[in-house]
């Protein structure tokens, strides 16, 4: 039976090294890997963070083809390092919106309906409250019009709901549809005859 490895020093310990190392490691301090360099052979082996299986193993025609992929490999796992850190400050991160914002939904098949709501009240880092909110139309010949928010103008006989915020975007996903924050300019809407 094969004992696997179970910690980092195990699995540092079971990494194949090739006879004439020459250990290259990233001048990046966040990354942690290591090329191995088998000069004579122009063989170099790559291991990412403490893995025990080799990134790529691989014999090159000449030096400078195996420094252009050393290159690329560390220039590549910074990028991921770069890639996850910004994923987890996004994730982590707060959104700006605040109490009395007013959120919009704006869609349909065939027509647009707009529908305008109001922050309530904040919930934790990525949770709000939002309650539908009045509008102003004024209707074109068209069948088409415009549409204004009133702020404080809730509907009497619609509760407030809970929703979580895209810190990205500042959005907010009402049933299938995506909420946007309103910057105070009419929004179009149309009717059905």
């Amino acid at each position: 039976m094969i004992k696997r490895p179970i910690n980092a020093a195990e699995r540092l310990e079971g990494r194949w090294i090739p006879k004439h190392d020459l250990a290259v490691r990233p001048k990046d301090k966040r990354l942690t890997a290591v090329v191995y360099i088998d000069t004579p052979h122009l063989v170099a082996v790559g291991y990412a963070g403490n893995a025990m299986n080799p990134t790529f193993n691989l014999t090159f025609r000449s030096m400078d083809n195996m420094s252009d992929h050393v290159r690329m490999f560390f220039r590549g796992l910074a990028l991921s390092v770069d890639a996850k850190a910004e994923r987890a400050a996004e994730r982590n991160g707060a959104h700006s919106i605040k109490v009395d914002d007013i959120f919009y939904t704006s869609g349909g098949y065939d027509m647009t309906q707009v529908s305008f709501y109001q922050v309530s009240a904040l919930s934790g880092k990525t949770m709000i409250w939002l309650r539908p909110i009045k509008d102003r139309r004024v209707m074109g010949e068209d069948g088409n019009g415009k549409a204004t928010a009133i702020k404080d103008g809730f509907v009497p006989d619609k509760k407030p709901f809970r929703c979580k915020v895209d810190p990205r975007r500042n959005e907010v996903k009402i049933g299938y549809t995506y909420a946007t924050l309103w910057d105070g300019t009419p929004r179009g809407y149309s009717t059905d005859g």
